[in-house]
């Protein structure tokens, strides 16, 4: 896997900066951070293209998956929400601890236009691919306790990602997010180095990794709305159980080749 290398890029060549608050960053200076330490998590999108993809996540372009959770009992076939916030409301009201919104097909503002520019063209720089097999999926993370079980399954253990030959995610918060709403947490340096030991491992507990890793060695993401996370998630990390709010996310999977998971919803770039 370490012998897939990320292509050499010129500097000084800016990212697409229409798209966000910030964007004085190069793809090389964005490709460099996240082969030093894993991640780069200095991007924001403005208000307007949030909410414009809250209006997308709507019952017409997208399905439901959940765990823990029957939605036959609640008539799920027949369930409308016109956008995240009527979902979020709903899978609260439910009770629903871990919801997974996935999207019927790619002809739509979020897989068109936020998943190609200009996230595809940094995935392909990293992973050094022409083409890229791409997933996005909406993460509803609410403040209900959990068992061991539950947490494992909801990946709020740690543990590492492996689908691909090589991968990459882009995590966007869909609400504010502090340590109350379960942040995404990622253990530095780890994507390119970890205990043997962890490789095996298919979920770790926080102690073991305080004490292997340190605590300054894992970044919180605790960030505003609009936040961006380019990771490559080979390395170790988890979502925090949220205490007392819920946290959203869009998740944007990039990989080299397909993916070890069959029935799942992807395109190709």
């Amino acid at each position: 896997r370490n012998l897939i290398k990320s292509q050499i890029v010129d500097t000084n060549d800016l990212i697409d900066s229409e798209k966000f608050v910030n964007s004085n960053f190069t793809t090389g200076e964005i490709l460099n951070k996240i082969e030093t330490n894993g991640y780069f998590d200095e991007l924001i999108f403005p208000k307007n293209i949030i909410e414009k993809i809250k209006e997308n996540i709507n019952h017409k372009n997208c399905f439901l998956d959940s765990k823990g959770f029957d939605f036959k009992d609640q008539n799920s076939s027949k369930l409308e929400f016109k956008n995240l916030d009527e979902l979020a409301s709903y899978s609260m009201s439910n009770k629903i601890k871990h919801l997974i919104v996935k999207f019927k097909d790619q002809n739509n503002f979020i897989n068109s236009d936020i998943a190609l520019e200009p996230f595809v063209n940094i995935a392909k720089k990293y992973l050094n691919s022409k083409y890229v097999t791409c997933k996005v999926e909406c993460y509803i993370s609410n403040p209900f306790q959990s068992n061991e079980y539950e947490m494992k399954k909801n990946a709020q253990y740690y543990h590492y990602d492996c689908d691909y030959r090589k991968f990459l995610k882009i995590f966007i918060y869909l609400n504010d997010v502090d340590i109350d709403s379960g942040p995404h947490v990622y253990v530095e340096k780890t994507h390119k180095k970890k205990f043997f030991k962890h490789i095996l491992a298919e979920r770790i507990n926080d102690d073991e990794i305080n004490k292997i890793y340190g605590l300054s060695n894992q970044k919180v993401f605790t960030k505003q709305e609009g936040s961006i996370v380019i990771e490559d998630t080979f390395g170790l990390h988890k979502g925090i159980v949220p205490k007392s709010k819920s946290r959203y996310a869009l998740i944007l999977e990039y990989g080299s080749g397909k993916s070890i998971l069959k029935n799942d919803q992807y395109f190709y770039v």
